[in-house]
């Protein structure tokens, strides 16, 4: 039924493909201007259809994504009549060696046709990632490619002698011609890839006109001179063509903006590229195994009637590549950009329409189209037509998915994909006694590929929780590097935490113990830190000295910790820091080493508004009732005097907290110049206990009194797309940008430009954010809550304002970027008060508590 849904929008719907094609030109589809049409076209009520299709064409919106889906028909139909006019004009040995000459470029496509989606989708990745296209990475790869390129097209022209005597032509001249393809093709895929990964459509439809028209001139050319014995020549002939033009393109191509690479930009992804091929010969499987393996099973007159079923095969399988090449730029470049790619669905449904309208016109109506296309020849395949034709559909369907799980670096898609196609391999050499058991092997392998690999896409995030945990288990029978005992008074520390500063949701908890421990490892301590994975970490790794260890996910953590601590762990440590966050690690219950229970803030408010009865029941007794009778006498290190009342008020130890405050890194957090236009910033993670809908709420009545303001919301969390569709059901999402998690680099700069940092949380452990923003000169407006009446010197450094008052926010943040004095004399305090906190001391101190 969605199939007919797509097919319906795609002929009798224009503005189906006004929003669709849309989607495919070169202006960012999350920029202001595009939004802006977008809005402007949905509620456009009076002009027709085909005015607001035609004002968009002349606005030269889709434009870009037409040109190339045209060129892509114009070039099939030249390249099916530079066939059709060889076999007319050319004997049969002069078309041997054109056919054989078309078999080597095929073979080409291979490494080339991956190399040149590598290309693209890094270029796409890069300009998603820097919003400018990076010309450093393409002229460096352009001077690798010369290189290896020419060793290939010398080694080519040394087996050109073999390859002669191989395939019994009469002449060398055949390899020599064909040996500029082995450059040209690759310096080719690097210039195409580019103008690709840039988004340059235009360009690379007239690329694609180019080669195809001029390879079709120069075939007429030299069969009218008399010359038909030459006529490979027009393939390398029009590479030349279509390689200058690509090259010149390319070099138009101009950065808008100045950025800083790191090297690893300039290095082409390995394992894109792999999977790349492995997609190249899954499709080689697909489309052409089967007929190889039909000539040599079945007899001559059947195996040229399954040859013109696998043409009708194709035939769908092209109409889907027509918007399948779309793919990689459009969804690689917004991987880049570290967004939720829209594209997706859109060229989803373009597929699935496309396809079924192939299956319509090949397979169901085969019996009048193919007739009239190949002859009546092709009167004995006209009943397996329809089911060969699905089988297609299912291939290139799965094709589809399988590269936009391989952009969002999920290669299990295409090692799965592979896999699949073996299957048909497997199934043809076991069943091939005719063209029905033939046909029904690439059926019912089209059909398991397709089911499998929607069932993967589907479930790929349980299916890879199940994959690592495992890995996990096998883990536990496996050596585990330990530190060794220390002779020189040093402790050996372990610190079980939830997450750690890698994870997708790390948030200030995070901070706090990796500040914390690389400074006790530059004092020649060995600290080890126990956390969960996001499943994207490495198991092992490294950071500023400490040794970090991710097994588990949000709950099994606590017993990959359980078991990892009894089987490696165990009498390897001096002191275990237990992190509470929410749920401790009972380590009290299992550990022999002296433990401190670390608590940020209690949990007990965050439970009641955050969880449903009974999980929020569950939690508040584990946190209340369990806890103080595990850790009584545990003691504990808290980060502020509020989280110290809290927790002996909520009887969580006998003993007196120790109070280690958060640090900044003032040699990192410094002020800069601010923004010309009024900012406002809030940094940390998309949670509900951060209660950013107050945020989101002021931004409307602040922007009444302040129309220029921008409000930023960077981090990741659970809660941004609630968040995201918060801001368009109040209108405010033109001005209320989501940026994601940002680097240390961006982070800092954030705080440097905006004017005023907003923490609305409902409870904070202390707010490492708003002392970093201080430090950058960055009054705050924060709840008036525990945790942040600490971190805020109100109303010197930032404002307190009664938690969830929305008015309150709106009007107290509107004030400080409306009076600039009052501002800037909160930004000097900002300064001051931030210069107070250092990790340095903090580490010192908790030092002292483990030694005393």
């Amino acid at each position: 039924m969605g199939a007919v849904i797509a097919v319906y929008q795609l002929i009798f719907k224009p503005h189906f493909w006004e929003k669709t094609i849309h989607g495919l030109h070169l202006v960012h589809e999350e920029s202001l201007k595009e939004r802006e049409i977008l809005r402007l076209a949905s509620r456009s009520t009076g002009a027709s259809r085909l005015q607001r299709l035609a004002d968009l064409v002349r606005s030269k919106q889709i434009l870009g994504g037409g040109a190339l889906v045209f060129a892509s028909l114009l070039s099939n139909i030249m390249n099916f009549l530079y066939n059709a006019y060889l076999g007319r004009h050319a004997n049969l040995v002069d078309f041997g060696v054109i056919s054989l000459i078309g078999s080597f470029l095929y073979i080409t496509h291979v490494p080339f046709g991956s190399f040149s989606k590598t290309m693209t989708h890094t270029s796409a990745y890069l300009l998603g990632q820097y919003q400018t296209p990076v010309r450093e990475f393409w002229i460096a790869t352009r001077k690798n490619t010369i290189k290896w390129s020419f060793a290939i097209a010398v080694l080519w022209l040394l087996a050109s002698p073999a390859l002669n005597t191989f395939f019994h032509t009469q002449s060398l001249i055949p390899y020599i011609l064909f040996t500029p393809v082995w450059m040209l093709g690759a310096l080719l895929a690097v210039d195409g890839g580019f103008l690709g990964g840039n988004l340059k459509f235009p360009q690379l439809a007239i690329i694609s006109v180019s080669e195809a028209l001029s390879k079709l001139l120069f075939s007429y050319a030299f069969v009218q001179l008399g010359l038909t014995g030459y006529v490979y020549a027009s393939v390398p002939l029009s590479m030349i063509i279509s390689f200058s033009l690509a090259w010149l393109l390319a070099r138009r191509i101009r950065a808008t903006k100045e950025v800083s690479l790191p090297q690893s930009a300039f290095r082409m992804p390995k394992k894109f590229f792999a999977t790349s091929i492995l997609l190249s010969l899954s499709s080689i499987t697909f489309l052409s195994m089967d007929l190889l393996l039909a000539k040599h099973y079945l007899s001559p007159a059947n195996a040229g009637s399954y040859s013109f079923l696998t043409l009708a095969g194709k035939m769908v399988f092209f109409l889907s590549s027509i918007f399948g090449q779309f793919t990689v730029p459009l969804i690689s470049r917004d991987v880049g950009a570290g967004k939720k790619s829209r594209i997706f669905g859109k060229l989803l449904m373009l597929i699935i329409g496309i396809n079924f309208l192939g299956f319509l016109v090949f397979g169901v109506f085969g019996f009048v189209t193919v007739p009239l296309l190949w002859g009546p020849n092709t009167a004995s395949i006209i009943p397996y037509l329809p089911i060969y034709t699905l089988a297609m559909a299912c291939y290139s369907l799965s094709g589809f998915i399988i590269t936009y799980r391989q952009i969002r670096r999920q290669y299990a898609f295409p090692i799965a994909g592979f896999i699949f196609s073996l299957i048909q391999v497997l199934g043809m050499y076991l069943f091939h006694n005719s063209i029905a058991t033939l046909t029904t092997v690439i059926a019912v392998s089209a059909f398991i590929s397709l089911a499998g690999i929607v069932v993967l896409h589907l479930f790929y995030d349980k299916l890879k929780t199940v994959y690592k945990n495992l890995l996990d288990l096998f883990g536990l029978f496996s050596k585990l590097p330990v530190p060794s005992v220390e002779e020189n008074g040093k402790l050996r520390i372990l610190v079980f935490n939830w997450r750690d500063t890698k994870h997708k949701w790390s948030g200030g908890a995070e901070v706090y113990i990796h500040e914390l421990a690389r400074r006790w490892v530059a004092m020649g301590h060995k600290v080890t830190v126990f956390c969960g994975n996001d499943q994207d970490s490495r198991r092992y790794e490294t950071i500023s000295g400490v040794w970090v260890i991710r097994r588990g996910g949000f709950y099994t953590v606590y017993i990959w910790a359980f078991l990892y601590y009894m089987r490696h762990l165990r009498g390897k440590y001096d002191i275990i820091i237990d992190s509470e966050n929410g749920l401790p690690f009972f380590t009290p219950l299992y550990a022999r080493e002296k433990v401190y229970l670390l608590i940020h803030h209690v949990h007990q408010e965050v439970f009641r508004k955050t969880l449903k009865p009974p999980f929020s029941w569950l939690a508040q007794a584990l946190e209340r009732r369990v806890m103080p009778i595990v850790y009584r006498n545990t003691e504990v290190i808290t980060v502020s005097p509020s989280s110290k009342s809290a927790i002996l008020e909520n009887c969580l130890t006998k003993k007196d907290p120790h109070v280690i405050y958060n640090g900044v890194d003032l040699d990192l957090c410094k002020p800069g110049r601010k923004s010309q236009h009024p900012t406002v910033l809030y940094l940390g993670r998309l949670t509900t206990a951060k209660s950013l809908y107050v945020l989101i709420e002021a931004a409307k009545k602040i922007r009444k009194w302040v129309p220029q303001v921008t409000i930023t919301i960077a981090g990741d969390g659970p809660d941004r797309e609630r968040l995201k569709k918060l801001t368009q059901k109040l209108g405010v999402d033109e001005f209320v940008i989501f940026v994601g998690k940002v680097t240390e680099t961006v982070k800092v700069s954030l705080y440097q430009r905006t004017w005023i940092f907003v923490n609305p949380s409902l409870i904070e452990g202390w707010g490492i954010t708003t002392i970093e923003a201080n430090a950058c000169g960055t009054p705050v407006v924060a709840s008036n809550v525990a945790g942040l009446r600490d971190a805020v010197h109100n109303p010197y450094s930032g404002l307190l304002i009664p938690y969830g008052n929305v008015d309150e926010f709106a009007s107290n943040i509107t004030k400080l970027l409306i009076e600039t004095k009052t501002r800037q004399l909160m930004s000097n305090e900002s300064i001051e008060w931030a210069k107070k906190f250092d990790w340095d001391k903090s580490a010192n101190k908790s030092i002292e508590i483990f030694q005393a």
